[in-house]
C-alpha cells in the first residue's frame, strides 16, 4: 500500500511538444518512455499514465502491421510539425508517420524484450524510428497506457524553474530521525528522490519514511493553485476530491495508517489507507503558478515591460528629462486609477528595500520650449508610495503602486540618480 500512496505529489517538467500537464517521465527497463503523469494505481502492481509523448520500444512479433505514408506539412498538427522542424525530418515538404496493429493473441515476453504496456493495440500517425529485430516509434498524440510497477525502471522529475515562485516541496520524517525536505526528484521500486535545498539529490528507502507532509511555498496562494495535479480518493464510501497533504505511516499498524487530504472547498479529511479502494491524478483547472521575472543588474521593468534608463539633468532644484519618453504606456481603459507594478534586482538586499521614488512629471515653458520635469519639493511631499513592496527569493523587488491619470511619472534613484518613466493616458 505504501507503493500506492507515496507516488502521489510530483515536480513540474518541462514537455517540448504539449501545454499539458506533464509532471512525471516513465523509463522502463525495455528501453521506453512514457512522459505525462500517473493517473491510477490501485495494490496489484499495475498502474495507468496519461501521456502526452511516448517512445515505445516493441518486440517485432507483436507487430501485425505496418503502414508509412507521407503527411503533408501543411496537414500536421503543431505539435507534429514543430518537432519535424526541430528534427530536419521533412522529406519533400512531408512527414512519414506509419500505423502500427499489434497481434490480438497474446505473445509470451522474452528475455530479448518485456511486453512495455497491457492494452494498447493499436497506434495512429506515430513516427517510426528503429525497425527490425526492434520496433521503436515517438508517438506525440495523447494516449493512455496500463504498465506494471515490475518493468519500471525509473520515475523521474525535474527541478522547477528558479523564477517559480508556486509549487509544493515535500517534508519527510524518516526512522531514524531525520527531517528531510525538497522538491520531488523521482522514485524507484524501493526508493524515493528529493531535490535539496543545495540542488543534491538525496536518496531514500521507501520502507524508512514515517511521515510525509506537503508544504507550499507561497504562502500568500491557495495550495490547490500551486500543484498541477488533484488527488481523487477513492473510498468504500464514496470519492474525495482535493490534494493529499499529509501521509503517516508512524502508527505501527499499517491499518491505522492515514492521510490528510485538503479538499476543493478547503476542508481537512483524515482518511485511513485500510478504507482507500485507489487512488488517481487529474488535471488541476485551478492551477495557477507564479513566476518571478528574471532580472538583471541595473534592469527595470514597468507592468512586465523593460523600461530604459532616461537622461536627466539638474537644474537648480529641478531634475529636467531631455525629453518625454512614450516608451511605456499604461492605458487607463476609462478608469480614473490604475495599478501599475515595478520591478527591479535588489540582489544580496535580504529584506524589501523601496529604492525609487515615484513622483508626477511636471511641465513647463523655460524661454519658449517645453520641458518636463520633477523637483525635491515633489520628492519631499508628493510620493506616490507603494500599495505593497515584496522581495521574492530570487532578489526580485516587486512594488505595487496605484496612480492617476492621464500624467506621466518618474521613477527616481536618490542614490544612484538613475530615473526611468512612464505615461499613464
Amino acid at each position: 500500500m505504501k507503493r500506492i500512496s507515496l507516488i502521489f505529489c510530483c515536480a513540474l517538467l518541462s514537455c517540448a511538444f504539449a501545454e499539458a500537464k506533464t509532471t512525471q517521465r516513465i523509463t522502463m527497463k525495455n528501453g521506453s518512455v512514457y512522459q505525462g503523469y500517473i493517473s491510477r494505481q490501485t495494490g496489484n502492481g499495475t498502474f495507468e499514465v496519461v501521456t502526452d509523448q511516448a517512445m515505445v520500444v516493441l518486440d517485432n512479433r507483436w507487430v501485425a502491421s505496418q503502414q508509412t505514408a507521407p503527411v503533408a506539412g501543411q496537414q500536421l498538427d503543431s505539435v507534429w510539425f514543430k518537432w519535424a522542424e526541430g528534427n530536419d525530418a521533412f522529406q519533400n515538404d512531408a512527414l512519414l508517420l506509419t500505423d502500427i496493429a499489434l497481434r490480438p493473441e497474446p505473445i509470451k515476453a522474452t528475455e530479448f524484450v518485456t511486453l512495455p504496456f497491457r492494452t494498447n493495440k493499436n497506434f495512429t500517425k506515430v513516427r517510426l524510428l528503429e525497425r527490425g529485430t526492434i520496433v521503436k516509434f515517438l508517438e506525440l498524440t495523447p494516449n493512455q497506457y496500463e504498465l506494471s510497477w515490475e518493468d519500471v525502471s525509473t520515475v523521474q522529475g525535474t527541478q522547477r524553474e528558479k523564477t517559480a515562485l508556486s509549487g509544493i516541496n515535500r517534508i519527510y520524517q524518516l526512522k531514524d530521525g531525520r527531517r528531510i525536505e525538497g522538491e520531488y526528484a523521482g522514485e524507484t521500486q524501493h526508493t524515493v528522490s528529493v531535490f535539496g535545498a543545495d540542488g543534491i539529490v538525496e536518496t531514500f528507502l521507501f520502507d524508512d519514511i514515517l511521515k510525509c507532509n506537503y508544504r507550499a511555498l507561497n504562502s500568500k496562494q491557495d495550495i490547490l493553485e500551486q500543484t498541477p495535479l488533484l488527488d481523487v480518493i477513492e473510498t468504500k464510501t464514496g470519492e474525495i476530491r482535493g490534494l493529499v497533504i499529509e501521509q503517516d505511516y508512524s502508527s505501527g499498524n499499517a491499518s491505522n495508517d492515514a492521510f490528510l487530504v485538503r479538499d476543493e472547498l478547503g476542508t481537512i479529511q483524515s482518511v485511513r489507507i485500510s478504507d482507500i479502494r485507489a487512488v488517481r491524478k487529474v488535471a488541476n483547472d485551478k492551477e495557477d503558478i507564479v513566476f518571478d521575472v528574471k532580472m538583471n543588474p541595473g534592469e527595470l521593468m514597468i507592468n512586465r515591460q523593460s523600461a530604459d534608463l532616461q537622461t536627466v539633468t539638474e537644474t537648480n532644484d529641478r531634475f529636467v528629462f531631455d525629453s518625454l519618453s512614450h516608451q511605456i504606456i499604461v492605458p487607463l481603459n476609462g478608469n480614473p486609477a490604475v495599478s501599475v507594478t515595478v520591478e527591479y534586482l535588489e540582489a544580496g538586499s535580504g529584506s524589501n528595500v523601496e529604492r525609487f521614488q515615484l513622483v508626477q512629471i511636471q511641465r513647463d515653458t523655460v524661454k519658449k520650449q517645453n520641458i518636463h520635469y520633477f523637483d525635491y519639493r515633489s520628492l519631499v511631499n508628493n510620493v506616490v508610495r507603494p500599495s505593497s513592496l515584496e522581495t521574492s527569493v530570487n532578489g526580485t523587488v516587486k512594488a505595487e503602486y496605484t496612480v492617476s491619470g492621464p500624467a506621466a511619472y518618474a521613477l527616481y534613484d536618490p542614490q544612484s540618480g538613475d530615473a526611468f518613466m512612464f505615461i499613464v493616458r
